[in-house]
């Protein structure tokens, strides 16, 4: 080849070359295959597409009805506020509902705004020690990203806690845990996030007590399949303990639950949170 011609050919491509990735998308919807250089070259700008997921999902069921004695509501609103809010961040699929004579989602939502998804890739590209320089900007980018979800996370946190100080007491006296847990045991299953955790606090008390029929038919055989339960209760109201907590520890164990974990309301206001922080939190530490 001649100089003129290297030259002219060379001019062709730099032309080409900022037209490329429009050129992938029109050869994908033709059928056209490009070069093997040029895709490659093309891949490299148009960067690789992350899919945006949710690594955990979080229920929350707070109990603020009547038998809840002795003005325990202000209690089990400040264990979530500082046991459970803190450790959640960006990743984290966040329902919080309360228990009341009945149940509908609209009625009885306290939240169901979500912490942003975070890319898919971004728990082993935070473990991956860089190879190269390449690799290492990725590594960068990617703290910068989940930074900017961090910021967007905490200000939705703060939402939440204002929204829990409006959580009252509904009119009706009774207590309905099982057309709340028929519902969530829906949500769940609904899901294609595998690891969920139910974090329930209040008394545990369903009022009027359910016949064998209602416990049957509630929850669906497999509804809480893998769930890990926490029940927090106010262990010094005058209840039998032993026959409640062994009530919704057969419950979930029927309904395929991975753990039921009891922890008592004497048990707070330590920070002891009742589920494990974020994955992604080491980037603020």
């Amino acid at each position: 080849m001649g100089r003129k011609a290297w030259t002219n050919a060379m001019t062709v491509i730099r032309r080409v070359l900022p037209l490329l990735p429009i050129l992938v998308v029109v050869s994908l919807i033709a059928g056209v295959m490009l070069p093997p250089v040029l895709r490659a070259r093309a891949a490299q700008q148009l960067g690789p597409e992350v899919a945006k997921v949710y690594e955990r999902r979080v229920v929350i069921l707070i109990d603020p009805t009547r038998s809840m004695r002795e003005n325990r509501l202000p209690e089990a609103l400040e264990i979530i506020r500082d046991n459970v809010l803190p450790w959640l961040g960006p990743g984290d699929e966040v329902f919080c509902f309360y228990v009341g004579p009945d149940f509908s989602d609209s009625r009885n939502r306290v939240w169901r705004a979500q912490l942003p998804p975070v890319p898919e890739n971004a728990p082993s590209v935070l473990r991956a020690r860089p190879r190269n320089a390449q690799e290492s900007r990725r590594r960068q980018d990617l703290i910068g990203e989940l930074t900017r979800l961090w910021e967007d996370s905490d200000t939705l946190k703060q939402e939440w806690t204002a929204k829990l100080t409006g959580v009252r007491p509904p009119r009706e006296p009774h207590t309905d845990y099982l057309s709340a847990l028929d519902y969530v045991a829906k949500l769940i299953q609904g899901s294609v996030v595998e690891n969920t955790v139910l974090i329930i606090v209040g008394d545990l008390i369903q009022e009027p007590p359910p016949t064998p029929a209602a416990v049957q038919s509630s929850g669906t055989p497999n509804g809480f399949e893998g769930v890990g339960v926490r029940l927090v209760y106010p262990h010094d109201s005058d209840r039998d303990w032993d026959a409640v907590l062994g009530f919704w520890h057969q419950y979930f164990v029927d309904r395929g639950a991975a753990e039921s974990v009891t922890r008592t309301f004497g048990e707070f206001p330590s920070r002891r949170p009742l589920i494990a922080r974020n994955p992604l939190a080491l980037i603020r530490s």
